[in-house]
């Protein structure tokens, strides 16, 4: 996991310096806070990507180095694997360009202290935002009982395939609320801002609604919104602790966020309430696996013949 604070204490080490970039008295003195403050950014980016281990290993080892991972590939690899947003690594790729021109001889601008502050201020809280780990221990998902009964989707996890789950849809009454058939065709097609539109109408209708409390879930997953989606997932699991898609779903959240132990907990469960679905067994093995947990091989041998078949062949 990343450790925001080891991230950013290049931040902290040149506070004085960023302090400076708004109380400067002289332009010798702006350049030099400036100059400053991007080495801190700069330092905190390379952290960034060594301590990021979705990202390349041999990215993660150079990343230290200015001579093998300049400043450019620095940043396009914190895009890759989405650590930063576009916003930002244009506003960084402006600042670098803003220091070139001091280090070349050319005073510093007011405007170009103003870059610099807002740079930090969005580097730290995209830094925060994407290595905050979201309160969802398993014991949070059994406090409470189901409060409504609610249609339920089906969605089968499988090898290349994409089994849109319909009819769920068509099982909820009229009267509560809107059609998730659209979001949820939208949701197939990859349309996930129309999706999410669809989804979040329907909660805002009824708030104890899991298909679309589970769908936003899926959304957010796929943002890299780890924070969101365990919101929606907790309050889906507060209404129907039992609901096998909605565990499996956390399962995926849980590996996502590099919890493979946490992750097998909510596939067993599951599996345990829709032992004859394939998905519930493949995320189970595959998580067993990622904790090197050796009872994963045995659970295997256990799996329906279709799940051996894919896991075999490395699906």
């Amino acid at each position: 996991m990343i450790d925001p604070d080891r991230v950013l204490r290049p931040l902290r080490e040149e506070a004085a310096a960023i302090d400076r970039l708004s109380t400067y008295r002289t332009p010798a003195e702006l350049s030099e806070s400036l100059v400053a403050s991007w080495r801190a950014v700069e330092r905190s980016l390379r952290l960034f990507v060594r301590s990021d281990e979705s990202a390349p290993a041999d990215v993660r080892m150079s990343a230290l180095s200015p001579t093998d991972l300049p400043v450019d590939a620095l940043l396009a690899a914190l895009r890759r694997t989405d650590r930063i947003s576009l916003p930002l690594a244009g506003r960084l790729h402006e600042l670098e360009q803003a220091v070139r021109r001091v280090d070349g001889g050319s005073d510093a601008r007011p405007a170009d202290a103003d870059a610099a502050a807002d740079v930090i201020e969005r580097l730290e809280a995209e830094v925060r935002r994407v290595s905050t780990v979201p309160d969802v221990a398993p014991a949070d998902f059994v406090e409470e009982a189901p409060v409504a009964e609610h249609g339920r989707s089906s969605r089968v996890f499988f090898v290349l395939l994409i089994v849109v789950a319909t009819g769920a849809a068509w099982l909820l009454f009229a009267d509560r609320g809107p059609d998730l058939e659209p979001a949820i065709a939208a949701f197939a097609a990859g349309d996930l801002a129309d999706a999410a539109a669809g989804f979040h109408a329907a909660v805002a209708h009824d708030s104890t609604n899991v298909t679309a409390l589970l769908y936003l879930g899926r959304i957010h997953r796929r943002e890299r919104r780890h924070e969101d989606a365990a919101t929606v997932l907790r309050k889906a699991v507060a209404v129907d602790p039992e609901d096998p898609h909605v565990r499996r779903e956390l399962g995926w959240l849980f590996m996502d966020l590099g919890s493979p132990r946490s992750a097998a907990e909510q596939f067993e469960q599951a599996r345990e309430a829709e032992p004859d679905e394939p998905a519930n067994w493949i995320g189970l093995i595959r998580a067993l696996r990622a904790a090197g947990d050796p009872s994963a091989e045995q659970r295997l041998r256990e799996a329906p013949p279709e799940v051996r078949a894919v896991l075999a062949s490395g699906g």
